[in-house]
C-alpha cells in the first residue's frame, strides 16, 4: 500500500459520505422540496384544581384540551 493517486487511502476518501440523524430529505409526489433539519412534536393537557363546597383543598385535578405543538426546523 504505497502512497499514490492509486492507494487504497484515496479510494476510501473519495467515497466517503457522512449524514447525521437529523438529515431528512423532504419531498411532496416524488418532487424534492428542500432538506430538514429536525421535526419535532409534543401534546399538552391543561390541569386545574376542582374545588367542592365546604372544604378549601382541592379533592382533583381535571384535565383540559390538548394542546398540540409542531415544529419544522430548516
Amino acid at each position: 500500500m504505497g502512497i499514490g493517486p492509486n492507494s487504497l487511502s484515496d479510494t476510501f476518501t473519495q467515497t466517503y459520505n457522512s449524514h447525521g440523524g437529523t438529515d431528512i430529505v423532504a419531498t411532496f409526489n416524488g418532487v424534492l422540496v428542500g432538506n430538514l433539519n429536525g421535526v419535532s412534536y409534543s401534546t399538552t393537557r391543561e390541569k386545574a384544581p376542582i374545588y367542592v363546597l365546604g372544604s378549601v383543598d382541592c379533592v382533583a385535578f381535571g384535565r383540559g384540551k390538548r394542546g398540540n405543538i409542531r415544529q419544522v426546523a430548516t
